[in-house]
């Protein structure tokens, strides 16, 4: 938990296939001294140049 929120800590990384799904582990993280920060909003400005980017099938 970091200041009451939940997060994944341990992954673990799978190879995955259509026809098998999850196959081999290929790797794994520790994630570690999560903060949360204070930015301004235009730090969440999109870029000149940026667009948005349509998930396949749409």
């Amino acid at each position: 938990m970091v200041d009451g929120v939940p997060f994944a800590t341990n992954w673990s990384f799978h190879n995955w296939n259509p026809q098998d799904g999850y196959t081999n582990q290929i790797g794994l993280a520790t994630i570690k001294n999560i903060q949360f920060v204070n930015k301004e909003d235009s730090f969440y400005a999109q870029p000149d140049g940026a667009g948005e980017v349509a998930m396949p099938g749409e």
